[in-house]
């Protein structure tokens, strides 16, 4: 197994965020200060000072020491010098003698904060925000010490309001883009950085390649290393000398396995690098991403020998010991990232791991319970219980940890790859093989150190534990959005898709029709589009030209041209010839559907089964955009116009119903594999208050 992966994720985000604020200018002001966005909106900014030097303001101070704002320039000097401890001297001395000075809490906020001083960083963002509560650049300040401190909830709730106060302020969406990719929303992340780089490319594009990286990072975490590689090359073309850039493309590079090219990165980077602690842990994520642990091991000794009270270098440092077997070396790391940052969530569930691997099952469990009592939802939790539970032999228990991280964040690769091991133990080497390749995919390596498991399970197997662990147990579950997040005319185009399930999607499909309110049918994740992936081969779709050929032929001709062919030539026939025609033994392969068009073929006239072929053709494109083969926006363009005809040529929502039963039975022509499920889908559509054919008018205006 490999070290987690969720602090892979954060301590990059950190260093991303770090390296923006040690680097991003500020706004010129009257008095020389490099000052923060929104500062000149308070009312201490509004008195104009002349321009003053460190020896200025030390001869001014001697000579009227009960001046606030003087403390305060001198502090703002100490800072751009990286004298923190003189810079927070002054700070508190200042708000002796002003405790409004709303700046000043802010400043010492952030000097606390490089100093790893956590609680006080946050106690001082808190009094500064109190004083001006809509001040958007402190509260995207204390966005970026939340998600230090993992509480990436409150993250997004400051970072979402202070983009409501100005939606421009790049630096905050970087936070919420952490807080976001941290809490496993990936796409919710992306989109922040795409909307980062837009503005940037507006507003300030010699700033754009922050963005670049944020946006780099997210997709390396999707496991779209292409795309990470195009935004980061981007990153470097407009500065060859952005260490930044260089460092994230060697990791891209090692989690793809192209280690030379990671290491010509790596090494380019740290030669350049300004901040050796910096620039020795991020040497080190790329010896990780590329399984080296020994050797990333060495880089994490150094950086945190530089930087002892950085909490997440200190939880990297465990991981490494941890992927090596280093137990005692591993506890003692994570006990240092606990000491800087007490409340860490992830810092506990590993401890609570290395204390079950030491044979202490007592504190262990106490861990883990401070764990998910911190932060509930956050998918490394579960990774590690299930670990624990793997070490004890209780597999099936530890299943349900591993989809509970998957439900958490699917593109966490340590979910995958535990649950690779929990199957093969539980005897299902086709599943185990499917999750160690995505994990493997999502750019995954191995562990020097192997958890070890009982031989046998240290649990009751109950009688139908098969059904836990068959490829089914897995099967993806429709996305959930609420309904307001989505138009009504979306919403109806997506009913109309709701009756399809068929065998191919008898272990997964529309629970109460969930699928109504998602364009993609599933939630686009890596289990989902390789399950998605698998239904479409079975349509003969691999790609874009394949797919729109199918779908072409469905709209075209589909079921309905020969059972208008059937149709025709069996409702011609007299009596005897139609006794004679089924005694045929050529035609005996089709007396059912030949039963299906005597009985319907006169009836539905010349709509035929179109509603069979049309609500195909809606959820084959929206397959395909589960998996990339179309955009959203190729794909609303392409199925609105065909629920657009369906419903001028239906009556309701029983109507589309009842002739779609009618194809299906013709186009099988005997028992199909998800005949009851396809019943309940059924019934629940037609007579569940919730569902969307209940909620949602046939006639729908604007349709």
């Amino acid at each position: 197994m490999s070290a987690g992966h969720h602090t892979f994720k954060q301590t990059l985000f950190s260093a991303v965020l770090l390296f923006a604020i040690s680097t991003a200018p500020g706004i010129a002001v009257p008095d020389g200060l490099q000052i923060r966005p929104g500062f000149a909106e308070l009312p201490s900014r509004k008195e104009d000072t002349k321009t003053l030097s460190l020896e200025e303001l030390n001869r001014a101070i001697k000579n009227d020491p009960k001046k606030a704002k003087l403390y305060y320039q001198r502090a703002w000097c100490f800072s751009h010098q990286d004298k923190r401890e003189d810079a927070i001297r002054d700070l508190s001395v200042c708000l002796s003698l002003d405790a409004k000075n709303a700046e000043a809490w802010l400043l010492r906020s952030e000097m606390y904060n490089m100093l790893a001083q956590y609680a006080k960083a946050l106690a001082d963002a808190d009094k500064a925000i109190s004083l001006y509560p809509e001040w958007s650049y402190a509260l995207g300040e204390r966005a970026r010490l939340f998600c230090f401190r993992e509480r990436y909830q409150q993250a997004t709730a400051d970072a979402q309001k202070a983009l409501s106060v100005d939606r421009r302020d790049c630096r905050t969406m970087a936070e919420l883009a952490a807080a976001c990719d941290a809490l496993g929303l990936h796409q919710k992340a992306l989109d922040v950085a795409t909307l980062s780089i837009k503005t940037r490319q507006e507003d300030d594009p010699k700033q754009l390649n922050f963005s670049l990286h944020d946006r780099g990072l997210v997709y390396m975490h999707l496991g779209q290393f292409a795309d990470a590689e195009r935004d980061l090359d981007a990153a470097l073309d407009k500065n060859g000398d952005d260490s930044t850039a260089l460092y994230f493309e060697a990791i891209n590079y090692a989690m793809q396995n192209r280690l030379e090219e990671a290491r010509n990165c790596s090494d380019k980077a740290l030669s350049m690098e300004t901040f050796a602690p910096r620039g020795c842990r991020l040497k080190a994520e790329m010896l990780r991403a590329a399984g080296k642990w020994k050797e990333s091991l060495d880089y994490y000794n150094r950086s945190t020998s530089m930087e002892p009270n950085y909490a997440p270098g200190q939880m990297q440092r465990a991981q490494a010991h941890l992927a090596l077997g280093n137990l005692t070396e591993a506890q003692s790391a994570v006990a240092a990232s606990l000491s800087a940052n007490p409340d860490s969530a992830m810092a506990h569930s590993y401890l609570g791991l290395i204390e079950e691997l030491q044979g202490d099952q007592t504190s262990a469990q106490q861990e883990f319970d401070k764990a998910f009592a911190l932060t509930p939802d956050l998918a490394i939790n579960n990774v590690n219980h299930a670990r624990v539970l793997y070490h004890r032999g209780k597999w099936e228990e530890a299943l349900k940890d591993c989809d509970a991280a998957i439900a958490q964040d699917a593109y966490l690769p340590d979910a995958y790859d535990i649950r690779s091991l929990i199957l093969m133990k539980l005897g299902n080497s086709v599943e185990s093989d499917r999750n160690a390749e995505i994990a493997r995919k999502l750019g995954w390596h191995k562990w020097d150190y192997a958890i070890p498991s009982p031989e046998t399970s240290n649990q009751p197997v109950a009688a139908s534990a098969a059904a836990l662990f068959a490829p089914k147990s897995l099967s993806p579950k429709p996305v959930q959005f609420a309904p307001a997040e989505i138009s009504e005319k979306k919403r109806w185009v997506f009913a109309a898709g709701a009756v399809w399930t068929d065998d191919m999607f008898i272990d997964s499909r529309i629970a109460r029709g969930a699928n109504s309110d998602c364009l993609t049918v599933f939630a686009r994740n890596p289990y989902n589009i390789d399950y998605v992936k698998q239904i479409l081969a079975r349509l003969h779709i691999t790609d874009r030209a394949s797919l729109f050929k199918v779908v072409s032929e469905i709209l075209e001709k589909g079921a309905r041209q020969e059972f208008n062919e059937m149709g025709k030539r069996v409702t011609a026939m007299s009596q005897t010839e139609l006794q004679r025609f089924k005694q045929d033994p050529l035609n005996m392969a089709d007396l059912e559907r030949t039963d299906v068009v005597l009985q319907h073929y006169k009836r539905l006239g010349a709509k035929s089964i179109i509603a069979f072929d049309y609500v195909r053709a809606i959820d084959i494109y929206r397959l395909g955009a589960c998996c990339g083969l179309l955009t959203d926006q190729e794909t609303w363009d392409r199925i609105l116009p065909i629920a657009i005809k369906l419903q001028k040529g239906f009556n309701s929502w029983n109507d589309i119903a009842d002739d779609f039963v009618v194809g299906r039975a013709f186009f099988y022509s005997g028992p199909v594999n998800g005949e009851k499920v396809f019943d309940e889908t059924l019934n629940i559509l037609k007579n569940d208050p919730s569902s969307p054919w209940k909620e949602i008018p046939w006639q729908l205006a604007g349709l």
